[in-house]
């Protein structure tokens, strides 16, 4: 295993959620303290539903506040915001609609006009509210990332021309294997240039996924692999069956209490 990575294994996907929901809500105190704000992308698809219930509850309790936040979404499905497919959509559903005292400066990806428009709007969208040095990709603070099956991240598939992206920040995504089919997405570069990257994984049908990435880092069969962010870390938050085939060498006991 690759420097800079950790795994902490949690006894169900609950405590996931709320082990999650508690690290980033330390990093976005961290960050607002040193730059006064807190950039931090997120994923669509099971992670809303683990990280949901516990982040709602923190707001609720007061432990996060929302205003110095700028949140962005690691893909999206090429649908409307409102279509059940949004990642976007999902999110303030699950999320921001359940705590209105919540108020960060929110930018979704666009899901109108030509593909490769959204793509360059939404990179610059990136440019200008986190900033980036020249050459550079910008630097988020925080990027928080699911698993497929097939060893998929964001919508980084094996086989796609969008793992290969060295240089753009934001690309189309066309002919996705798993519907709906196109999509965009932050590539390779962008999520590793963020100071801290979490994945967030649970349930059995995930053990082999989670095996083969952990045991075969650097390896583009299986994209989530090729995460290693040079400047920052990596995090694994992982619930008992989804960590069943990782080596005891690389696990780390998790335990943690969701307030009430």
């Amino acid at each position: 295993m690759a420097l800079g990575v950790e795994v902490s294994v949690f006894e169900h996907d609950q405590a996931v959620g709320c082990a999650v929901a508690a690290a980033v809500a330390q990093a976005a105190q961290a960050s607002i303290a040193f730059r006064g704000r807190f950039c931090v992308a997120f994923s669509g698809g099971s992670l809303v539903n683990l990280l949901a219930p516990a982040f709602v509850g923190l707001v609720n309790r007061r432990e996060i506040h929302c205003a110095a936040w700028r949140i962005f979404w690691v893909d999206e499905r090429w649908v409307p915001h409102a279509s059940p497919d949004s990642n976007y959509g999902r999110f303030c559903s699950a999320v921001l609609d359940r705590v209105p005292s919540c108020a960060p400066q929110v930018y979704p990806m666009p899901t109108t006009g030509s593909l490769e428009a959204a793509a360059r709007s939404y990179a610059a969208t990136l440019r200008q509210v986190v900033g980036a040095n020249p050459g550079a990709a910008p630097s988020l603070d925080m990027v928080l990332l699911g698993l497929g099956r097939d060893g998929h991240t964001a919508s980084l598939f094996p086989g796609h021309p969008a793992l290969e992206e060295t240089r753009r920040w934001v690309v189309p995504v066309r002919h996705a294997p798993k519907p709906p089919a196109v999509r965009l997405t932050l590539t390779l570069p962008m999520i590793n240039a963020a100071r801290r990257v979490l994945f967030v994984v649970a349930g059995a049908g995930k053990a082999d996924a989670v095996e083969r990435v952990l045991h075969s880092p650097g390896d583009a069969r299986f994209p989530a692999s090729l995460v290693a962010p040079a400047g920052g870390m990596v995090q694994w938050f992982l619930d008992h069956e989804a960590a069943r085939r990782v080596s005891p060498r690389l696990r780390a006991a998790g335990a943690v209490h969701c307030g009430e």
